[in-house]
């Protein structure tokens, strides 16, 4: 990471997706015991509530990284399933899927149903995204094919250091969902289905645009003209920043800082990005805010950059609340066999605050893993990747990492 950014679940998920998309996090060593569910919801009492695990064990080994749709009513997330019932998937990275969110008789969300796999068989993908105007547009990063090398990526505690694998045959695709129009100059994708849909047509894609190395950690802005993203030039780890106008082809680079900066996500207003950035080169990961430099209502750089954090810890994979005032993120705090999910002030006020001086909250409360927060449209509802237990899980189940979602209580 996804997602560190969204590259992601590497370090959170034990033998995940080889691929720098996982960038946005560290790997984890030990799992350590998890708290019965009993023991969480008392603890995350004032910030969370209605918690319910989206994903099922049964069908992923893994499953994270997952972004809501504008009317919270489908999600995409990245998974390896288990089992055969999706035979072109790949056993070892992650594949995309997007999903129709289930509600109980109280209108809350309680699962998952119509789960389609959405990128090509075999292939690598993270950070999927869903168009902000057009409901069957979904954006996300894909080697399309295989990838050749097949090396370990994440943080390496041994060595005290990030090691990610960047294949190049990773670019940014846009698929058009069963059930919609061909995209345009789009190729014919076989869907996968675990439930039936009704009167499913074949999925179309295409590719973004075609960029020497790595190319993923992508979104669109809230009006969907631009797509911002992460390249990685061959060769190298340095991750930049860049900002790809859909209208004109143009590319403008954002932030070029040294090191691996990753993770970018517009503010809702459009005025904003936050990202993570391991520039320092101390094996630690910092969350940093930009106010965009525009030209003719276009983004083509930055008018200043600000820490969000500033401190011992490896944070990593930042969301934009709503307002814009706060700023959700993972953390190693606790430690780094327990990350968990704290809330900051953005920093984005008339006046540059040190990052020591930002008010910040905790948001999870259990053992194990808790990053990749996201919000949804409204602002009501948090949705992230967690190991801990479920109330049906056996106290000494091993659920790994899946796709948890719960209201806010603040």
């Amino acid at each position: 990471m996804p997602r560190l950014r969204s590259g992601t679940l590497i370090a959170i998920l034990p033998g995940a997706l080889a691929c720098a998309v996982f960038a946005h996090g560290p790997e984890q060593r030990a799992r350590p015991a998890l708290d019965a569910p009993s023991v969480w919801r008392e603890a995350e009492r004032e910030t969370l509530g209605d918690h319910v695990r989206l994903t099922d064990p049964a069908m992923f080994a893994r499953a994270g990284e997952a972004y809501f749709d504008k009317d919270m009513k489908r999600i995409i997330f990245q998974a390896v399933p288990r089992g055969d019932w999706d035979s072109g998937a790949s056993a070892e990275h992650y594949s995309m899927y997007v999903a129709t969110i289930t509600r109980d008789e109280r209108g809350l969300p309680s699962g998952l149903r119509d789960i389609v796999r959405v990128s090509p068989d075999h292939s690598a993908n993270t950070c999927g995204w869903f168009h902000p105007r057009d409901t069957w547009s979904v954006l996300f990063g894909s080697t399309i094919v295989e990838p050749a090398k097949q090396a370990a990526s994440g943080y390496q505690r041994s060595s005290r250091d990030y090691v990610w694998q960047f294949p190049e045959e990773m670019e940014i695709v846009e698929v058009r969902l069963p059930g919609a129009p061909p995209i345009e100059r789009g190729i014919a994708i076989k869907d996968s289905c675990f439930s039936p849909m009704i009167n499913p047509r074949p999925m179309t894609q295409r590719t973004l645009f075609a960029r020497e190395g790595y190319d993923a950690e992508c979104s669109w802005s809230s009006d969907g003209r631009f797509v911002l993203y992460v390249n990685v030039k061959p060769g190298t780890k340095e991750g930049d920043i860049f900002v790809h106008d859909t209208e004109t082809g143009a590319h403008h680079a954002l932030v070029t800082a040294p090191g691996y900066d990753g993770g970018p996500f517009f503010s809702r207003d459009g005025e904003f990005i936050t990202y993570r950035s391991d520039r320092v080169g101390n094996d630690l990961l910092q969350v940093f805010v930009a106010k965009l430099a525009f030209e003719n209502g276009v983004p083509t750089g930055i008018e200043w950059e600000r820490e969000v954090t500033a401190n011992e810890h490896v944070n990593w994979a930042p969301y934009w609340s709503k307002d814009g005032k706060w700023v959700a993120y993972s953390t190693s705090e606790v430690g780094h066999t327990n990350y968990e999910v704290f809330l900051i002030e953005s920093n984005t006020g008339d006046q540059a605050l040190p990052a020591s001086e930002l008010a910040r909250k905790r948001i999870t409360h259990t053992a194990g893993f808790d990053g990749l927060p996201v919000f949804s449209e409204d602002g009501r509802w948090m949705m992230w990747t967690s190991q801990r237990l479920s109330d049906t899980d056996a106290p000494d189940a091993n659920p790994g990492s899946q796709v948890w979602c719960a209201r806010r209580r603040e």
